[in-house]
């Protein structure tokens, strides 16, 4: 259930986030987890692996069960965010029950190359939050199932 609300969706990230955190570690075998937090714009989580940082955003798009599209972020409240301010080398996305890694910048090349079909205006009440439409197959195509 999503519920446009910041602090109740930051809560149901941070149950995603740590759903992650054990996919990466799977993932990423030997990986040392840095620091974990669902609240800054730059990342998520950061970890140490073959001795250099790398980076992970996490999503969790519950809409997408619905909806059946992949919904990035670009712009709210008059400000960039999401994907156009990310310092993450990764993101992993949770659609139902999977989790989906794709490094940030093949989501950056599939939007320059518009395989978005539509852009919204969504998120919280008065966020005008912006954002890329991609349908879920399509997206799940880039990505690695973890």
């Amino acid at each position: 259930m999503v519920y446009n609300n910041f602090k109740k969706d930051l809560e149901m990230g941070e149950k995603a986030q740590n759903e992650a955190i054990e996919k990466i570690k799977k993932e990423f075998q030997g990986i040392e987890i840095l620091e974990s937090k669902a609240i800054i714009k730059e990342f998520d989580i950061k970890g140490k692996h073959k001795n250099r940082e790398i980076t992970f955003e996490i999503k969790w798009d519950i809409m997408s069960e619905e909806t059946e599209n992949v919904a990035i972020e670009y712009e709210c409240r008059g400000k960039i965010s999401g994907i156009d301010v990310t310092e993450a080398d990764y993101w992993i996305y949770k659609i139902k029950n999977d989790f989906y890694l794709i490094e940030t910048i093949k989501i950056k090349q599939a939007i320059q190359n518009k395989i978005y079909f539509k852009k919204v205006i969504g998120g919280d009440a008065g966020s005008f939050t912006r954002l890329y439409l991609i349908k879920v197959l399509k997206f799940i195509e880039l990505c690695k199932k973890i």
